[in-house]
């Protein structure tokens, strides 16, 4: 089930929220549907004329399979073809330069019965969306100018009254991007991809249900790969018609949030106002262009971090390998699936060697163990110590890991597991081999093992910059997540002192919240009362680590939000535009760090609350003196 857009949880139930099952498209009489294509976005459809674009979108029903063979069957779904082709998920290219006019033909060949209701095919902006009604069998025309440049979508339903939120069933792929370029001068090469999701609830013949995601089409490890040069400047376009929202994560590198928008509209921000961040949440409906360029050579991922659209197994319709298997088309990667994509960097031509590595100033032990099992609580957990110092309790959160900017160290990670694990230095600019994700990060000289029970791993960074990170779970990271196997990694300025005294920590992690699962701040749904002092300055370090969740944090005066600063988003400062007081509320999604300055105005009782879907999930009093 997709809940509500402010969840934007896969496959989660929660009492009082429902989707209609979907509508089954019947097979159409006459012949066996055809296979859908794969559409990596890069040919434009149609043909200019005039400075018209003429293009046909021709909506089928046929038979897609997004992880090739290693599904027992297709999946039966509707998409759309251009005139002469076969259908392809997502559907054509629509690409032209502003001032164009666009003349579209859609036709219905969906089965008898089943309309097809057309959305997007309107000039940009928009104060709202427009839609053409195609009833089955038939055609319809229209034609527009192609508007303000920026980064659109197309998409139709086979209900009238669907929207982007609840349209998870066979017509869930009946979507395509649009994108207008600038009139003048040269575009930039770039790269678009279109994000799906697809859910069947007790879908034929089985009766169970059926779950699917891809990126232009295909799912891990099917989806494309990239292979980059050091210092190459990378352009992608991110399209989100799906119900779910999808916080996208780039491994080792920060990215250019260079615009935002929607089906209807595109916001293109000044330069000077443009984000950089290593997660940016596409939100339902909602589009998003970035640049990136790779300083260091080795093996990389981007992915959405919602752990239900990367971890998937036989039980949610998508094969996930055996830890076991070994598979040369993953690199040994296993335990992975859906919205990935692989990336390779290499070394310029005649670039200098690698510098020799520098001795680490700083040297920490990491413990993976078992944690106390209590009501709610988790199950693994982390303790960290010095080489020679006693182990402390394993806990969940793990501790701080608290390094200086610019200072190496080595964390040597124990495995004290009974199941394999790695960790993920999340945020963290380091060399691909320390990266965290087994069988995958690396390069020619060897990519980095998983770290069976029992064995460690030697991780060494140096981090160029100061701010808030993660450490978590990437082997089996849907389960050891979920249960507590992650910690903040905080990096200071030199000369800089972690006070403890005025750091404050909030943690959003834990389950799927459905009848069986929860979230929990700082590991735990009944946080302890929390006391600080007015008119003294505090360092605000929210974190959202959840399995699948979106986590609405806000620091309440009654009903009524204090003031605090933003100042920082995933370590990297926020512009002075930016950085101005503003209402103690925060949506957060997996895998966002966000850092805030606050001062207490004045002794009273406050309280930090986490919602998710407008539901109270767990909250803590703060008392100021």
């Amino acid at each position: 089930m997709i809940l509500h857009a402010a969840l934007s949880v896969a496959l989660v139930l929660l009492p009082g929220h429902s989707v209609a099952p979907a509508r089954e498209l019947l097979t159409p009489s006459g012949g066996r549907p055809p296979k859908i294509g794969f559409q990596d976005n890069r040919v434009p459809a149609g043909h200019l004329n005039g400075g018209v674009l003429h293009v046909t979108l021709r909506a089928r029903l046929g038979r897609w399979y997004p992880d090739g063979d290693r599904r027992s069957g297709p999946l039966m779904v509707a998409a759309f073809a251009s005139e002469s082709g076969a259908p392809t998920i997502p559907g054509p290219l629509i690409r032209v330069r502003a001032g164009t006019r666009i003349h579209a033909r859609i036709v219905n060949d969906l089965p008898r019965g089943v309309p097809l209701v057309m959305h997007g095919l309107l000039t940009r902006p928009a104060s709202g969306g427009d839609t053409l009604r195609v009833p089955s069998g038939q055609a319809r025309e229209v034609e527009f100018d192609a508007g303000a440049p920026g980064t659109y979508y197309y998409w139709a339903a086979t209900s009238d009254s669907a929207t982007i939120e609840d349209r998870v069933g066979t017509d869930s792929q009946l979507a395509g991007a649009l994108v207008v370029d600038p009139a003048n001068g040269p575009v930039p090469p770039d790269r678009i991809f279109v994000l799906g999701v697809l859910f069947l609830s007790h879908a034929e013949p089985s009766g169970s249900d059926v779950f699917a995601v891809a990126i232009n089409g295909r799912s891990w490890p099917l989806t494309e790969r990239f292979d980059f040069v050091v210092g190459d400047t990378v352009r992608w376009r991110w399209i989100n018609p799906t119900a779910d929202n999808h916080p996208m994560h780039l491994h080792g590198f920060y990215f250019q949030v260079d615009s935002k928008g929607s089906e209807a509209a595109d916001t293109s921000y000044p330069l000077e106002g443009r984000r950089l961040v290593v997660t940016e949440r596409v939100d339902p409906g909602a589009t998003m262009a970035m640049t990136w360029s790779p300083d260091r050579p080795g093996q990389w991922l981007m992915h959405c971090h919602i752990h239900g659209h990367t971890f998937l197994d036989a039980s949610t319709g998508l094969h996930a390998p055996s830890a076991s298997a070994h598979h040369t088309d993953t690199g040994g990667m296993d335990d992975m699936a859906g919205l990935v994509l692989g990336i390779r960097v290499r070394s310029a031509a005649g670039a200098a060697p690698p510098a020799a590595a520098v001795a680490a100033r700083r040297r920490l032990r990491l413990v993976l163990g078992p944690s106390v099992l209590r009501p709610y609580g988790a199950r693994v957990g982390v303790s960290l110590s010095d080489p020679d110092g006693a182990v402390p309790d394993v806990g969940t959160p793990g501790p701080p890991i608290v390094l200086t900017r610019g200072e190496p160290a080595e964390v040597t990670v124990v495995n004290g597991l009974d199941e394999p694990s790695t960790i993920h230095w999340h945020g963290i600019e380091l060399d691909s081999y320390y990266d965290g994700v087994a069988g995958w990060s690396g390069g020619a000289e060897g990519v980095a093992p998983t770290i069976a029970p029992g064995d460690s791993f030697v991780a060494r960074m140096t981090p160029p910059r100061a701010g808030t990170f993660i450490y978590h779970a990437h082997n089996l990271a849907t389960l050891q997540v979920g249960n507590g196997l992650v910690g903040p990694l905080i990096v200071l300025e030199p000369g800089e002192r972690f006070d403890a005294s005025r750091e404050i920590v909030w943690i959003v992690g834990g389950q799927d919240v459905d009848e069986n699962g929860f979230l929990r701040l700082n590991g735990t749904r009944w946080p302890g009362r929390l006391a600080v002092e007015s008119g003294r300055s505090y360092r605000v370090r929210i974190i959202n680590i959840t399995e699948n969740n979106t986590g609405d944090v806000a620091l309440l005066d009654g009903d009524i939000p204090v003031e605090w600063t933003p100042i920082a988003k995933d370590a990297a400062p926020l512009s002075v535009a930016r950085r101005t007081a503003s209402p103690a509320r925060v949506r957060t999604s997996v895998g966002e760090t966000h850092d805030f300055e606050w001062t207490p105005a004045r002794p009273g009782r406050l309280r930090l609350e986490v919602r998710n879907g407008g539901q109270v999930m767990v909250e803590q009093a703060v008392e100021v003196h």
